[in-house]
Order: C-alpha cells, then structure tokens, then sequence
C-alpha cells in the first residue's frame, strides 16, 4: 500500500505537502501512508486517485489494498459493530505512545470497570443487541491491555467530578469503578485528575476532548472529539496546537492527582 502511494506520487510530479493540500489533510499524515505506518480511509483513497488521476481498476486495487490493511488490527473481529469512524480511532490509538483525555460526565474508557462499561453501553447504544453490547464491552477491556504492554501507553485522564455521581449501573457498580480509578492510578504510566465541579467554566466545557501522541517527530499530533453523531479528528497544526494548551489548561485546573483521588475516596465513602 505505502510503495503504491509513494510511486503514485512521483509519477505525478507532487511533493507530500502538494498531495495533503489537495486532499485536505496534514503533510505528516500523508507522509505516514507513505511509511506504511497509517491506513488511509476510503475517503482519502478516492481522494488520492482522483489526484493522481489513475484508472478504475487501480482505484479499485488501491481501495483493497487499503480495507485489508485497517483490518490487520487486533480490532479487526468487532468491525461488525464498529462504525467507520471508531475504527480509524483505534488504529490511531493502537500506534499512540501517549494519551491526554478529558471526559466531562463519564470516567474516561480506557479506566472503565467491565460492569460500568457495560452499563453505559447499554445506556448510550439504544437500538444494539444484547450480543452486541457484550463485543462492545469486550472491545473496550482489550483496549485498556495497552496500558500494561511491556511499552505502556501513557495515560492522562481528567474526569469531570460530575462523572463520581453518576449512578451508572447503580451504586455498586460505581462504587466499583471509583475503588478501581483509585487502584489504576497506583500505575506509574496512569495520571488521573477530577475537574471539581466548583471550578467553573473551562475551555472545553462542550464536550470530550481526547489528544494522541506518537514517538516519532514526523508523525504529529492528532486531536480526537466525539458526540453521539460520531467522531470527528482534528490534524491542523495551528488546531492542534491550541487543542494541546487547552488540555494544559484543563490540567492545570483540575485538582491536582492526590486531591483528586481523596475526592475519589469520598465519594465511595458516600455511596
């Protein structure tokens, strides 16, 4: 895939930057095509043949060769309940080295108990299957396996404190997750911080806001926001860079990780 885009390129004359201006992504993004380290979409495939302006059939190759790509991930036997959307998001997070998220009403998924995920599956996913809940769930806990990989994913989470007193589940089930949180935190590649709900208005009081990161310098920043309409990624670099002092911002407000697993403590003692 990566040699195929790569001589498609030189035989249009075009520099990576030329190509991302014409397809309206990063230059980084289509220098990691290139490498053979990211998969473009089926968007991004069209958009790429008719750049360089090659026949049906090739498309046609092309656009196979990437689907059999995006499925050599370990996410590959869920796609049957994965929307697009939230497939290219586990590939990005897959190859992530670090993770920055902030989520406002829930605990973040990567920290999800299998109880507490499910329940909110069940809560959000309205029209899925029983089955369908259950590979939902079970693809979030092998999400989470990164954080104990022999290279762990490093993990910055900020809750707001709204999410402690939401009874997903039940009083139990919270209670579960909160001990966990506490447990998780004990990890030296886990940070956790709560928002408390006396801190007022803050930059990304809309929503999620979620920032990945990778080891290599050429392959930058992506900044990933989700609603219940799907998920939307941001690569600009001037987006991305005020994405990231967002995150600061909202790092710097929070309570700090030990006042925030005291608030934790509390919580559970309340329940």
């Amino acid at each position: 895939m990566a040699r195929d885009l790569r001589s498609l390129r030189d035989k249009a004359g075009l520099t990576t930057q030329q190509v991302a201006d014409s397809v309206g992504r990063a230059q980084s993004l289509v220098s990691r095509w290139e490498a053979g380290k990211r998969t473009p979409a089926h968007g991004d495939v069209v958009a790429l043949a008719e750049l360089y302006e090659i026949s049906r059939q090739e498309r046609d190759q092309l656009t196979s060769l990437a689907r059999d790509a995006r499925r050599k991930g370990w996410w590959e036997t869920y796609v049957d309940v994965l929307p697009e959307w939230h497939e290219r998001y586990l590939g990005l997070e897959a190859e992530a080295t670090e993770v920055s998220t902030y989520e406002p009403e829930v605990i973040p998924g990567l920290l999800q108990t299998q109880e507490y995920a499910r329940a909110l599956t069940k809560a959000t996913l309205l029209t899925s299957t029983a089955d369908e809940v259950e590979r939902r769930v079970d693809l979030r806990l092998q999400r989470q396996e990164r954080l104990s990989d022999d290279e762990p994913l490093q993990l910055w989470a900020i809750a707001g404190e709204a999410a402690l007193y939401k009874k997903v589940g039940g009083p139990e089930v919270l209670a579960e997750q909160l001990r966990h949180l506490i447990k998780a935190a004990e990890s030296p590649n886990i940070t956790f911080q709560v928002m408390p709900l006396e801190a007022g208005a803050q930059p990304a009081t809309g929503g999620q806001v979620t920032i990945l990161r990778y080891a290599e310098a050429e392959d930058a920043d992506v900044v990933y926001l989700e609603s219940q309409h799907g998920g939307f990624y941001v690569e600009d670099l001037t987006a991305v860079a005020n994405y990231a002092h967002v995150m600061e911002h909202l790092r710097a407000h929070a309570a700090d990780p030990a006042a925030s697993l005291e608030i934790v403590r509390q919580r559970i003692g309340a329940l």
